[in-house]
């Protein structure tokens, strides 16, 4: 069996979707033209962390939870990169 979560990124200013990638660390997928992925996962696993990105957005991690998100949509707000000499976002996902 599996289990499925909705994942959908918005931007966290004006929370229009933004369309972006979600990656486990081995893997990278890409969300729909509305910002929305389905995660569909193996019933083994209980939990997972995914980075979450996408192009002038600073990235995240997010801890997807089968017992608190499994069936349900999950919405991720991503915060615009700055203009400035400051590092970007991102970071590295873990297995899931």
């Amino acid at each position: 069996m599996a289990w499925a979560v909705t994942l959908r990124l918005r931007d966290c200013g004006t929370n229009a979707p933004i369309t972006g990638w979600i990656s486990d660390g081995i893997q990278t997928f890409y969300t729909d033209a509305n910002g929305q992925f389905i995660a569909v996962i193996n019933d083994a696993y209980t939990g997972y962390i995914v980075s979450i990105g996408s192009s002038g957005y600073v990235g995240t991690n997010f801890h997807i939870d089968k017992a608190n998100h499994a069936g349900t949509i999950q919405t991720v707000c991503l915060n615009p990169a700055s203009s400035g000499s400051g590092p970007g976002g991102g970071g590295g996902g873990s297995g899931w």
